[in-house]
């Protein structure tokens, strides 16, 4: 890939930015013993390209996948069941 490509692209630069921003959370952080809102590991995490695949599970266990609106409103249930929310 060309390298100067990489600097038009949006994902690239973002990713950079955010790296940038963490590494200056981590140092405020270690000076104030506060935990830091992110870090340079947690940038590196949700920039990876992690596909994974679910089909084994189907076939071999069942697994079934639900809604997002199906999963909140089941969270949200349990959370008030819990006393953790109102």
């Amino acid at each position: 890939m060309n390298s100067m490509l990489l600097f038009t692209d949006p994902l690239f630069i973002a990713t950079k930015c955010t790296h940038f921003i963490a590494k200056i959370l981590e140092k405020k952080a270690k000076k104030t013993g506060e935990k830091p809102l992110m870090t340079t590991f947690s940038v590196y995490n949700l920039a990876r390209n992690n596909r994974f695949d679910s089909s084994k599970a189907s076939t071999d266990l069942g697994y079934t996948t639900r809604s997002y609106r199906e999963i909140i409103r089941d969270e949200i249930r349990w959370l008030k069941e819990t006393g953790k929310i109102a």
